[in-house]
């Protein structure tokens, strides 16, 4: 099951705000832990004008590795209508075994994962960050939002979605002329 919702204002307000800190960390170089921390395989994209996917994941989630298949297929087939997807994900405190970590440790943990399990995503950056994750209610991975191209979220899932649910209302959200 899942919720299509129509959220203005308030998540509005919040996305900005992480568009730009994300992007700031990224266009820094070297960030305070107390700010999101960037994984460069792909730059910080543009997200005001375009549809937009945030998966939220975890790297031991293994929802999340399932999950990453489908959206790089949909990112592939509406790239080219303007579709971005985005892969927020937090320090959890641990790497593989449950192994305690520091943020440094852990953030190269994260990237070892990206690289192993989500290069079906190659375009997707990668902001770290446990504000972020806070701020958009994430307490279950993956976690799906979808924004339309004002920035407006059209649906907030917790949990895996299927190609045959997604698809339809990524074909919604990127339609010329559409605003949702």
């Amino acid at each position: 099951m899942f919720w299509v919702v129509s959220i203005t204002k308030p998540w509005v307000e919040r996305i900005e705000p992480m568009a730009s800190r994300w992007t700031k960390a990224q266009n820094a170089g070297v960030v305070p832990l107390t700010q999101p921390l960037m994984i460069t395989f792909a730059p910080m994209p543009e997200m005001k004008g375009h549809p937009v996917v945030l998966f939220f994941w975890a790297h031991w989630c293994p929802d999340c590795k399932a999950q990453a298949p489908i959206l790089g297929e949909l990112e592939r087939d509406y790239r080219d209508a303007g579709l971005l997807v985005v892969g927020p994900t937090r320090h959890y405190g641990y790497v593989a075994g449950g192994a305690e970590a520091t943020p440094a440790v852990e953030l190269a943990h994260i990237e070892q994962v990206r690289k192993q399990f989500y290069n079906v995503l190659p375009n997707m950056a990668v902001p770290v960050s446990d504000e972020d994750a806070v701020d958009y209610g994430m307490d279950a991975t993956p976690t799906i939002v979808l924004l339309d191209r004002g920035g407006i979220v059209r649906l907030f899932h917790p949990g895996p979605m299927t190609r045959a649910e997604l698809e339809p209302l990524i074909r919604t959200l990127v339609a010329p002329g559409s605003s949702r």
